[in-house]
């Protein structure tokens, strides 16, 4: 239900938890040079990285830290499902 946003731009509040499990922005430039962004779990260090893909969730807040670092005001796909 909640996550624990780490990463350039924001700066630490909280640690993460098992229960707010840490996850990073993630940008990406798409076609005509649109830049597109999401959330995926931090992998624990020394793990190999899975693949995510968006599995339905949104994360949002009205930090101001959370705006800058996403570059918008509004809703980021969660990249949390794997197969």
């Amino acid at each position: 239900m909640e996550v624990t946003v780490i990463g350039e731009g924001i700066d630490p509040v909280f640690e993460a938890t098992e229960e707010r499990p840490a996850v990073r922005l993630v940008k990406n430039e798409h076609f005509h040079r649109e830049t597109v962004i999401h959330a995926e779990p931090v992998t624990p260090e020394g793990e190999p990285a899975p693949w995510y893909m968006f599995g339905g969730t949104f994360i949002f807040s009205s930090d101001a830290r959370f705006r800058r670092a996403a570059g918008h005001y509004g809703a980021v796909p969660l990249h949390d499902r794997r197969e």
